[in-house]
């Protein structure tokens, strides 16, 4: 992995961007941020990748493109 990026669990991730776990899990299947399953499976997100996010308009648009529930 790059040293330059740092990943964080759901549970933080869920903190940062106000979006339920269960949509920023859609979000990872659906590439719009980046995320890594450790080999429990557990999901860590790029934490670079969820303020992207944050700071832009593609959520929204990924959201309704994709149907993706928000809670």
């Amino acid at each position: 992995m790059d040293d330059n990026i740092r990943y964080i669990p759901i549970r933080q991730a869920v903190k940062i961007t106000g979006i339920c776990a269960q949509t920023l899990r859609k979000l990872c299947d659906e590439n719009v941020i980046n995320c890594y399953k450790t080999a429990s499976g557990q999901r860590k997100f790029d934490i670079n990748s969820l303020n992207n996010m944050i700071n832009s308009n593609s959520i929204n648009n990924n959201i309704q493109n994709n149907n993706i529930p928000i809670k």
